[in-house]
């Protein structure tokens, strides 16, 4: 399951656990948040979903099962350099020898041997690295055209994309455009199945989208740092608002 797949998952998850929990705390520019999601919600609308719906009519599973993985091995590059980071030296390790297993023997990442070999998937990002050194709390942001996010989510999502994946460092142009694309394209088809199920639930939808992601985000800081979901995303109403 990818990193986007869990998002949605935990957001299902979110809406039983918490039954729309106010995390109004965690949300100061709830006005610019909700523009933005307007501004999403009808992107999503004319372009991301028609070419995601286009993308999962003509393409076997098995094919789009293998874009998946290609594109999850490729996420593991920036999970390595954060396991460093963080001096988490076994992760690190059982990391390198998933992404060397499924970039040889899967072929280039397009089959998953590794988990079939006890080394299971493991997510580690910038935004779970500064929370270890210190940032703990952060607002509620959502980012125009990509979606929900916090503010140190949102720096770490561009360290680990200019700083840490190999898109940077793939010269030809449009061969890494295309992958940006792709793998875009790839992710949003595969949120296709929840979409009914997330307009049925959501009274609203923009709580529902900011309740789920900091409820996923507090379960990845708390596996990552073994700490509690208030302690990491600042969920708890006394925690200070920090930027």
């Amino acid at each position: 399951m990818s990193s986007f797949q869990k998002f949605f998952f935990f957001s299902l998850l979110a809406l039983n656990l918490s039954a729309f929990a106010d995390n109004t705390s965690n949300d100061p520019y709830e006005s610019f948040n909700r523009h933005t999601f307007a501004m999403n919600q009808t992107v999503d609308k004319v372009i991301y979903k028609p070419v995601a719906t286009i993308y999962k009519t003509v393409m076997p599973d098995f094919a789009e099962q293998g874009v998946s993985n290609f594109f999850n091995n490729l996420a593991v590059v920036p999970t390595i350099a954060n396991d460093l980071l963080q001096f988490k030296l076994y992760d690190g390790t059982h990391d390198t020898w998933r992404l060397l297993v499924n970039s040889t023997l899967g072929v280039f990442g397009l089959f998953d041997v590794a988990s079939k070999i006890g080394l299971t998937p493991h997510y580690n990002d910038f935004g779970t690295t500064m929370a270890k050194y210190g940032f703990r709390n952060s607002n509620y942001f959502v980012i125009p055209f990509l979606g929900p996010s916090t503010v140190r989510d949102t720096f770490g999502f561009g360290v680990d994309t200019l700083g840490f994946s190999v898109y940077p460092y793939i010269e030809d142009v449009p061969l890494r455009n295309g992958l940006v694309i792709l793998n875009f394209v790839q992710t949003r088809a595969q949120l296709l199945q929840f979409q009914e199920v997330v307009n049925q639930a959501a009274v609203d939808p923009y709580t529902f989208q900011r309740n789920a992601y900091l409820q996923r985000r507090s379960y990845v800081l708390t596996q990552n740092l073994g700490e509690s979901a208030s302690e990491n995303n600042g969920v708890d109403d006394a925690d200070p608002y920090v930027a």
